[in-house]
């Protein structure tokens, strides 16, 4: 009934429309949505947590979306995501929203929740 949305394959990752915006493929990693266009973080200390799946099109101007693919699995996932300067806070909001992993912006490495307990 619904018509099929189109994938793709990028550097070992399938993809589909809604991980594009603009004709570009989103790689991993956590962007800020200014004026419709998707601007990559740098942040170089601190974690991004997801707090809730989202599409590209539902997030709103000055909102943060990760982009990340479960290495595990080959998975894409797209969450709404938020800063947290510290590790004990960002473990708990990650257990609390029921997350497979935060990023740790220092070491550029997923940290896996189970291993925060």
């Amino acid at each position: 009934m619904f018509p099929e949305i189109p994938e793709f394959h990028v550097g070992g990752t399938w993809y589909n429309d809604s991980m594009t915006t603009k004709g570009h493929t989103m790689k991993d990693g956590t962007y800020l949505k200014l004026n419709d266009t998707f601007i990559l973080s740098h942040a170089k200390t601190g974690y991004w947590v997801a707090i809730g799946e989202t599409t590209l099109d539902d997030t709103l101007d000055g909102q943060y979306v990760g982009v990340w693919t479960n290495p595990e699995t080959d998975e894409v996932f797209c969450d709404r995501s938020v800063w947290v300067a510290d590790l004990d806070t960002a473990g708990k909001l990650a257990i609390q929203f029921v997350q497979k992993a935060i990023w740790d912006c220092a070491n550029e490495t997923e940290i896996w929740t189970y291993t925060l307990v």
